[in-house]
């Protein structure tokens, strides 16, 4: 099988899991072996269209598993995380900068708890406020050179 058409395969099955025609149980299976694709593959020079396929199907994974958060029946409390994928995604040169940035933020949107970030703003508002209010203070150090220089 080519490499191509492995990509083809990864994007159908993440595809048919997302569309419930698979068990949502085989998700973990499949993303493991992405991650190791990836990271046995990622010095081939895939082509762009390759390349967006990996990427729709990290996306895909992402939304299975961390926007739907639960899965599986009531019975089962088991939860799936693309967390090590997208590490791992980010971790080799594959990907576009653009495909990263996003990476970076479902990352970041898993990681993080929500009020970390709002926390972060404020603290990073707070340091600017204080830039500002300590601009407008008069220097400490006077510097007289220039009327040195005339006598």
């Amino acid at each position: 099988m080519s490499i191509e058409q492995r990509v083809k395969q990864f994007y159908d099955e993440a595809v048919k899991i997302n569309n419930n025609t698979l068990p949502i149980t085989k998700a973990n299976k499949e993303i493991t072996t992405l991650r190791k694709f990836i990271h046995n593959n990622q010095n081939f020079n895939f082509h762009e269209r390759e390349k967006a396929k990996i990427f729709s199907t990290i996306e895909i994974y992402f939304s299975i598993c961390n926007r739907k958060n639960k899965v599986g029946g009531d019975n089962e409390k088991s939860t799936l995380s693309a967390q090590n994928l997208i590490e791992d995604s980010l971790k080799v040169p594959l990907f576009t900068t653009k495909q990263k940035k996003t990476m970076l933020k479902w990352y970041e949107e898993e990681i993080l708890p929500p009020n970390v970030d709002s926390l972060k703003q404020q603290e990073k508002k707070n340091q600017q406020k204080k830039y500002y209010e300590d601009s407008d203070n008069e220097d400490p150090y006077e510097y007289d050179e220039e009327e040195e220089e005339e006598e």
